[in-house]
């Protein structure tokens, strides 16, 4: 199986998911998730789930994930 350190494997969903949040961006605006790939297509990241959300700005919600981290 590949390995990608910052990611943990779910083997029911059958796909890797981001240990740690992220600043991410949606038509609903911008809030802190994890993303996901599929092991076949490693390089296409699609958005797993909004953990903390939404903020006014990316630079807002990286600057509280730089304050509070994951």
């Amino acid at each position: 199986m590949f390995s990608y350190p910052n990611y943990r494997f779910d083997a029911q969903a059958g796909i890797f998911i981001s240990l740690n949040l992220k600043v991410m961006r949606s038509s609903e605006g911008v809030y802190l998730g994890r993303d996901c790939f599929y092991p076949f297509e490693p390089d296409d990241y699609l958005p797993y789930e909004s953990v903390i959300g939404y903020f006014d700005s990316e630079e807002e919600a990286q600057a509280w994930l730089n304050q509070n981290g994951d």
